[in-house]
């Protein structure tokens, strides 16, 4: 499932090299997912690195011997469509290729804009374009390269392909303003993680050590975008080699992520992935987590020996914590129901996790456990695991 280290080595050094000017036509490059990696799973195509899902019913929710702090929570009945799943979540390396792409990405973003007002192919809004383009340079002159603050909202608009924003492309701060807030925060990275890895972390993912661990200090609003940046490419090529285009990646619901979480074949909740654990053995040969006065560490997705789910997927439980949709609260169970159930208060700034992590008691790594985190928050203990939506039914 995984791309072999020679391809990656390649798509990493053609990442590398993709920056330009916002006319320059963009490049045939292949995403993260590699189709020659695809494979069947009941004559359906699954795309490279990702896990089909099977749909069906489910019952959501604490089992039987869980401890208090379920109390609060119910069990649901909810149904769930299929979809697919990454096999493990973002990487370090992935991150970074986002890192290294994403000044070409936004230009390849706006060449792509189709807007019957601004049509470049046109000679008299070509001029508007240069029209716009000097007196960009003159206000950028008149600035002296001085930084731009572009609010959350704005950023939004940028990555939706407002042709407000078309013309400001190829200003430095402006560019510069975007990219920093796709930026890990550095600081956090640095201190978060230095009693671990002391000085080979002095820059995010500098190290090609790390390559393989999840994509840490990562916020909610980072990994949409993130998404939205996984979609464009991926889609970008698929259409280039005249292939169908793929739905979009999203961050899973919590209603979505229990059910690949537990063993497609039951139907009743499950307090771990592996079910019960076997007598004699310990949760710890299953999961990363904080055991007893051992100071675990965050590992690399694909260590030796990292237990695989019924489903195919690592490290659903411990080791890093995962980013959903949902809206954080208490009882939110007793509030979701139906078909891929979501529970969404605008309001509400914080978010629910999920998995637990290396720093987390293994309570935290319960199934149905309902973490809580502000979306703004960065952290060595979250990162983030995209879904794409499977239309072809149960």
């Amino acid at each position: 499932m995984y791309i072999n280290t020679k391809t990656t080595t390649y798509l990493f050094f053609i990442l590398l090299t993709g920056c330009g000017i916002i006319h320059r036509p963009a490049e045939n490059k292949m995403p993260i997912l590699d189709i020659k990696n695809n494979q069947k799973k009941n004559s359906i195509e699954v795309p490279d690195r990702m896990c089909f899902i099977t749909g069906g019913s489910r019952i959501i929710g604490p089992v039987d011997e869980q401890f208090d702090h379920t109390l609060a929570l119910s069990n649901k009945s909810v149904t769930i469509t299929p979809f697919f799943i990454f096999d493990t979540p973002i990487t370090i390396g992935d991150y970074k290729k986002y890192l290294n792409e994403f000044e070409d990405y936004l230009i390849r973003l706006y060449n792509n804009i189709q807007s019957p007002s601004l049509n470049p192919n046109k000679e008299d809004n070509k001029k508007i374009l240069d029209s716009n383009q000097k007196k960009n340079q003159n206000t950028t002159k008149q600035k002296n390269e001085a930084s731009v603050f572009i609010s959350t909202e704005e950023f939004y608009e940028v990555l939706a392909g407002h042709i407000k924003y078309k013309d400001k492309i190829n200003q430095k701060p402006f560019m510069a303003a975007c990219q920093q807030k796709i930026k890990p925060k550095q600081e956090a990275f640095t201190e978060g993680l230095q009693y671990q890895f002391e000085d080979k972390m002095n820059h995010y993912g500098a190290n090609a050590m790390f390559d393989n661990y999840p994509a840490i200090f990562v916020n909610y609003h980072q990994a949409e975008w993130y998404l939205s940046y996984l979609t464009f490419v991926t889609n970008e090529y698929r259409k280039k080699n005249r292939l169908t285009p793929y739905p979009a990646f999203e961050l899973p619901s919590v209603a979505q992520w229990e059910h690949a979480a537990t063993d497609d074949t039951e139907v009743t909740p499950q307090r771990f992935s592996w079910g019960k654990t076997p007598k004699g053995e310990r949760e710890e040969k299953y999961a990363n987590f904080k055991y007893l006065e051992h100071n675990n560490s965050l590992q690399p997705v694909n260590r030796i020996n990292a237990y695989k789910n019924h489903n195919g997927l690592y490290d659903m439980q411990g080791n890093i914590n995962e980013w959903t949709k949902d809206s954080y609260y208490p009882a939110m169970n007793a509030t979701i129901s139906g078909l891929d159930p979501v529970y969404l208060d605008k309001k509400n700034p914080n978010k629910v996790i999920k998995g637990g992590s290396w720093n987390d008691p293994y309570t935290f790594q319960e199934i149905s456990y309902n973490g809580c985190a502000n979306a703004h928050f960065q952290s060595s203990t979250i990162s983030f695991r995209p879904i794409m939506k499977y239309y072809g039914g149960f």
